[in-house]
């Protein structure tokens, strides 16, 4: 509870109170590594000389693939070489872990870091791992999705956002995207539908929506915003 209402103060940018709910957690549980990892990324943020201290403590805790992961994130931002350090540990933790139990969770927790380290064949192959292992884990189908579409593989990606789709049927950004691969293939009634569905998700994205239509096959649409809003309105 009390690293989880850290993490909270943290994201909400109020460090002095993160750094003292850190170092109470770390009091009730010192040989948890959760509050070591973050009590590191805090100090890391403000510079503090204790820092160094802490990172030696780190050493004993080589497996958190978790702990390393966030340290990556935290440091991304400011000390790109460091977080690569983080994640590289990270991926070594992950690949263990997967190695005597593999999961889907940490499959996918695996292509996280491998995309921050810029290893798209490690990304993808991780990503296919979770998805075979657990069918419904929408996370792991949407990043893959997203890869496929950069790709250029509409029918994959397309594949893909519908498993994410039937896994979580009100995940917005999967109908969103799933309607622009099909569009992108020329399937524009297909992308109609699709992007009704992400309208009636989320109804303050029809501007997205008109924006994203703007093409030679559905220009008439753009042109005539009421049109494409009745249109989505009778498919929803």
């Amino acid at each position: 509870m009390l690293l989880r209402r850290a993490e909270e103060a943290r994201r909400a940018g109020q460090a002095d109170a993160a750094l003292e709910l850190t170092r109470r957690a770390g009091a009730i549980a010192p040989e948890q590594p959760g509050p070591i990892f973050l009590l590191c990324l805090l100090l890391l943020e403000r510079r503090d000389p204790e820092t160094n201290a802490v990172l030696v403590r780190l050493e004993r805790f080589a497996d958190y693939g978790p702990g390393w992961e966030m340290l990556g994130h935290g440091l991304e931002p400011v000390h790109q070489a460091a977080a690569r350090i983080a994640f590289e540990r990270a991926a070594t933790a992950y690949a263990a872990a997967e190695a005597a139990a593999p999961t889907a969770e940490l499959a996918y927790r695996t292509g996280i870091v491998q995309r921050h380290l810029s290893n798209p064949a490690g990304v993808l192959s991780a990503l296919e791992r979770a998805t075979a292992l657990d069918p419904t884990h929408a996370a792991a189908w949407f990043l893959l999705g997203l890869l496929r579409q950069d790709a250029h593989d509409l029918t994959g990606a397309a594949q893909a956002f519908r498993s994410v789709i039937a896994a979580r049927p009100d995940h917005h950004e999967a109908a969103f995207n799933l309607a622009v691969v099909l569009q992108e293939a020329g399937d524009v009634e297909a992308a109609l539908d699709q992007y009704a569905l992400a309208w009636r998700l989320r109804p303050g994205s029809f501007g997205r929506i008109a924006q994203a239509l703007v093409s030679p096959a559905v220009g008439r649409l753009w042109l005539q915003p009421g049109a494409l809003m009745r249109d989505l309105a009778a498919r929803a």
